[in-house]
């Protein structure tokens, strides 16, 4: 019989609604409890403003979604014939497989901007034009050091983030679940995830008890929180595929 590693484990999931249920589902299956609070909604931006968008870029030689919901939301903007296409991770790969778009490069591991980097397709690009397929807002150290590495680098607008709006009794149902000790870890994604969690609960005078650990992606979401909070332990996933998150909290369980 498998051992359930994750028994009366609650972990509180703070992804979207449509990019949980991966994450929910493996979670129950190892035991624990998942309880879903999303904090961050995505909104795609108009097909038509993003055609418009489109139509002011260069045409680019490299495409890169840094995301599934860039891949989501900007595939259908593109005619990829004789392009390269970069994935970030492997879930974005899978995604624009299914949809017959032939990805060129997906990093193994380190699936951020320092993994794109160490793309041989990345390495020499001077007076290539590149274009990021990607959210309102986000990291700029691969624009950055492509642009150091002489390409021409645009940028492609394809959903935005806002933050996720609950009712009181959510909140409540919520702190109730922090007080009588039935969460013990979070899944944090991202510092901005991490923001408007904080934000949420800080408004309705929630606090999230020091002995919750959140899981995060890497040590730089780690260190972000840490300076605006020391209250909790970061325990760092190996990436952001479910397999890993559930892996760190089975190395962490309090079982």
């Amino acid at each position: 019989m498998k051992k359930l590693k994750l028994k009366n484990i609650g972990v509180l999931i703070t992804r979207p609604i449509k990019q949980s249920q991966e994450l929910r589902s493996a979670i129950h299956e190892h035991g624990g409890n998942p309880i879903l609070f999303p904090v961050i909604d995505i909104k795609p931006l108009s097909p038509v403003i993003i055609k418009h968008n489109k139509e002011q870029l260069d045409v680019a030689s490299i495409i890169i979604f840094v995301s599934i919901n860039a891949a989501i939301n900007g595939k259908d903007h593109f005619d990829f014939t004789n392009k390269k296409v970069i994935a970030i991770g492997p879930t974005t790969k899978n995604y624009l497989e299914r949809n017959d778009i032939t990805v060129t490069f997906c990093p193994e591991k380190e699936f951020n901007s320092e993994g794109l980097l160490q793309s041989s397709i990345l390495k020499n690009v001077k007076n290539q034009i590149i274009t990021i397929v990607r959210g309102e807002s986000g990291r700029e150290s691969l624009n950055i050091e492509l642009d150091r590495r002489g390409a021409k680098v645009q940028y492609l607008t394809a959903y935005k983030r806002v933050e996720q709006s609950h009712t009181k009794e959510q909140v409540n149902d919520l702190n109730e679940n922090f007080q009588s000790g039935i969460i013990h870890f979070v899944i944090i994604m991202s510092f901005e995830t991490f923001k408007y969690l904080s934000v949420t609960l800080n408004s309705k005078q929630v606090q999230i008890p020091a002995s919750i650990k959140f899981i995060v992606p890497s040590q730089r979401v780690a260190n972000k929180i840490h300076a605006f909070s020391e209250n909790n332990t970061c325990i760092v996933s190996a990436d952001t595929q479910t397999s890993s998150i559930i892996g760190a909290l089975e190395k962490n369980t309090l079982a």
